[in-house]
């Protein structure tokens, strides 16, 4: 597995990378330190997982939502954001780009293990904070908190586009387009792709 990782702070880059090497044994890792030379990799080489800072000292903290998806437009491996933010919306934003997950540094290493693993197998992985209030909703009857990508998507579908047709409409890659499908059948509780056009006529999330 060859994975990109990326931090400002060295002594956490180190540790992180050292924490994967145990992780994942046969692993490959690559090191950057700012946004620039996560670009740069990724501008010329492709990895199955990328661990990404949001808030690196070469890009300023209202400006990394362009470099992120600049990544994700170029990669087809899991991309996870790794950030001492826990802000809902720094969340929010980094899934409505296509990212496969986010991990808080306030984690155990217990629970980064657990997210690596499910995040590198392909999943989603979203932080507690967002499973505690999509549960919420749910129990209450009350309809999902989709980001606007996600209930753009979640039209097209419901009006029997494929995903290729959607990314076409939409100006996206494919691959991101699975990636919002997947974090929105999480959110919805679907199981597949039939179940979640259900879940969104029933809770009146499309106009269709």
């Amino acid at each position: 597995m060859n994975i990109l990782l990326a931090d400002d702070h060295i002594l956490f880059r180190e540790s992180l990378a050292m924490f994967l090497e145990v992780t994942f044994p046969d692993s490959s890792i690559t090191s950057a330190e700012s946004w620039s030379g996560v670009c740069d990799y990724t501008d010329s080489h492709f990895y199955d997982l990328l661990l990404l800072d949001l808030f690196m000292a070469d890009v300023g903290s209202d400006c990394w939502s362009s470099s992120l998806s600049r990544v994700v437009s170029s990669q087809k491996g899991a991309i996870c954001i790794i950030s001492a933010s826990s802000n809902r919306a720094h969340i929010q934003d980094a899934f409505n780009i296509g990212v496969n997950g986010y991990i808080c540094k306030t984690s155990t290493l217990q629970q980064m293990r657990k997210a690596l693993r499910q995040i590198s197998k392909g999943e989603t992985y979203l932080p507690e904070q967002m499973w505690q209030k999509s549960s919420h909703a749910e129990n209450n009857k009350k309809p999902a908190k989709l980001t606007w990508r996600q209930r753009e998507i979640l039209e097209l579908l419901v009006a029997g586009d494929s995903n290729k047709v959607i990314a076409q409409k939409l100006g996206l890659a494919e691959s991101t387009v699975k990636r919002h499908l997947y974090n929105t059948y999480r959110l919805l509780g679907a199981k597949n792709r039939v179940d979640v056009i259900g879940i969104a006529q029933r809770q009146h999330l499309v106009s269709n």
